[in-house]
């Protein structure tokens, strides 16, 4: 049965999308990755650029993002940048299986453990700092031996994977979580494009964060609802977690800033709202 569409929208499938709008359809593309100009799916999109004639023409998830497609003669009005977002967590569960230490700061990071996502600078951290647990959520069992290789500490616990939607739980056991990036000559070749759904999870957990200061980092937190600071830089990481661990008042302050920062601007529902205006104002 053949369907009359109000608008065409979505991503991947560049060639189906060329197709839509071929058939006379409103369609808006999003991407999520860099143009390098070549493969299948870019010469699509090229293609795909040059004929249409709508104002609304590209969604991407960051802004920097759309100054790189702005480059490639797109204007800038017909490029929306709407960072990933997540869902509201549904309680204040934490893992049956885990037994904390009150008296300790609870430290943790979600995620995946290759190069690039900083798990040597957490490392070092624990190791500088004995009195504060530390938890790192996520990864294979090889990566977790490799890490272990490096160094074996008390205070440094390794929790392996966790199905996603089990992640909240561990975030909600934490007192500060951390978001150590590190930048394209580091080992993270997408760092400046990235629209990190991790922190739109932290800031959903109403705790304390302190990430890299990244510039695409910016379009998630500030200076009023986190700690950033340079990603390679031990020194200014380990300054920033005793700041925390002697400040809870601080904590709280931040913790409450990036909650609503995050209920304001980056929840899934927020950035369907963002992008439905758009489309709207582009008719």
């Amino acid at each position: 049965q053949k369907i009359n569409p109000d608008i065409v929208y979505g991503r991947d499938d560049m060639f189906a999308f060329y197709l839509t709008q071929k058939s006379g359809y409103f369609t808006l593309f999003e991407k999520h990755e860099p143009y390098e100009g070549k493969g299948f799916n870019d010469f699509f999109f090229d293609k795909f650029i040059k004929n249409n004639q709508n104002k609304a023409k590209l969604v991407v998830n960051s802004n920097e993002l759309r100054k790189m497609y702005n480059s490639c003669n797109i204007d800038l009005d017909s490029i929306l940048a709407a960072s990933n977002g997540t869902n509201i967590i549904p309680d204040d569960k934490i893992p049956s299986s885990v037994t904390l230490d009150e008296k300790r700061v609870q430290i943790g990071y979600v995620g995946s453990l290759f190069k690039g996502r900083g798990i040597d600078i957490i490392i070092a951290l624990a190791k500088k700092i004995p009195d504060a647990t530390f938890h790192i959520i996520g990864g294979k069992d090889k990566d977790i031996e490799f890490w272990k290789s490096k160094e074996n500490l008390e205070n440094l616990i390794f929790h392996g994977f966790v199905e996603p939607k089990e992640t909240y739980k561990y975030r909600n056991m934490c007192d500060i979580l951390l978001a150590p990036y590190q930048s394209d000559n580091e080992g993270n070749r997408s760092s400046k494009y990235m629209s990190p759904i991790k922190l739109f999870e932290y800031m959903s957990s109403k705790k304390a964060i302190i990430c890299s200061n990244f510039k695409v980092v910016y379009e998630a937190l500030n200076d009023e609802c986190a700690l950033l600071v340079d990603s390679s830089d031990i020194n200014a990481w380990e300054n920033a977690v005793i700041e925390l661990i002697e400040d809870k008042e601080k904590r709280e302050k931040l913790a409450n800033n990036a909650y609503e920062k995050f209920l304001n601007y980056h929840t899934w529902s927020a950035r369907a709202q963002k992008i439905l205006d758009y489309i709207q104002s582009s008719k």
